[in-house]
């Protein structure tokens, strides 16, 4: 027996929602589903790249396949919770998603360079069965899958925290159909761990909902319908591409939270904020764009990124403008 859904192989097309989009296909939504076991939830998703950031480069290249990894947490990033390391992966515009669950300790202690088994042995979860599934056969062979991933791209770290707000529903009839809208998007590009929230700042506007459809086959009669009526058109949106590209357009999101907000008034030790960070608000504020940032020292995880002028007017930034969409 199961207590949660390890492996995915799905479609997953992403709405950017207005108010007054998002309110006519929610009430649609909600008379045909039902709220999903996660319901609404805060989303904390840490993902992981290496120190040139070549998983999400790649990505924005839009290849025929990509992959990412990522560990998240539905709500607070206590020790104790239900925590999920994932390996996303997409092929042909079909999504596989596969996954293991154990504590947040655990998920720690795994991803620090300690054995998953071990891992899940010492920090074990608190429902039996959710236990007893992190140490199942087929757990241990996605673990390993997930060991594979980690040694092939060698030097992995943190590089993007994601959080959220989600609303997350399922259709009580049994089928694949998962739609979920996602508001209040904020990033940190500094952050090491899912409670590192200092530095957060929007993706997307005030108001605006990204909501995503997942299913395994066509859309029902009734979805099309209500999409069609208000006007919602998929588009790309990914939010560490998103997140990322935002580095090279403008200032780091960081450094703009930094200008807008004290240290002193968020009460949260800002790291990397100096001279160079007092430098790049200026200059940003007089040119709309920043020339070339060293990244903040993230405890010597990665240090001295480069982001200069080229960069910011290299090919992703053309084929996002071109297309208005972000990868």
């Amino acid at each position: 027996m199961t207590t949660f859904s390890d492996v995915f192989a799905r479609k997953e097309m992403k709405y950017r929602l207005k108010p007054g989009q998002h309110s006519r296909v929610l009430a649609a939504v909600e008379e045909r589903l039902e709220l999903s076991e996660f319901g609404f939830s805060t989303v904390r998703s840490l993902y992981f790249d290496t120190p040139e950031y070549g998983l999400i480069e790649r990505s924005l290249d839009k290849p025929l396949y990509k992959e990412k990894l990522r560990l998240r947490v539905y709500g607070e990033p206590a020790d104790d919770a239900q925590a999920f390391v994932e390996i996303k992966k997409k092929f042909k515009r079909i999504v596989y998603k596969r996954r293991v669950s154990m504590t947040l300790a655990a998920a720690r202690a795994y991803l620090s360079g300690e054995s998953y088994e071990r891992a899940c042995a010492a920090n074990p979860l608190a429902d039996p069965l959710a236990a007893e599934q992190s140490l199942s056969g087929r757990s241990i062979q996605i673990a390993h899958e997930i060991d594979f991933f980690r040694e092939r791209y060698g030097r992995l770290a943190p590089s993007m925290l994601v959080v959220c707000d989600r609303s997350a529903y399922a259709d009580p009839s049994g089928s694949e159909l998962r739609i979920t809208f996602d508001t209040g998007i904020s990033a940190d590009p500094n952050a090491k761990a899912l409670a590192d929230s200092c530095g957060l700042a929007p993706l997307i506007g005030p108001g605006e909902v990204i909501m995503e459809i997942k299913n395994a086959g066509p859309l029902p009669s009734w979805l099309a319908a209500e999409l069609s009526a208000a006007h919602a058109y998929p588009q790309s949106f990914s939010k560490y591409g998103t997140a990322y590209l935002s580095l090279l357009g403008g200032a780091p999101l960081a450094v703009r939270s930094q200008v807008a907000v004290s240290a002193s008034e968020r009460g949260c030790a800002v790291r990397g904020a100096g001279p160079s960070v007092a430098r790049l608000a200026q200059e940003y504020g007089k040119s709309g764009r920043h020339t070339g940032v060293a990244d903040v020292d993230r405890g010597g995880a990665v240090v001295g990124r480069q982001v200069g002028a080229k960069a910011i007017r290299g090919r992703h930034a053309r084929v996002n403008e071109r297309s208005g969409t972000c990868a």
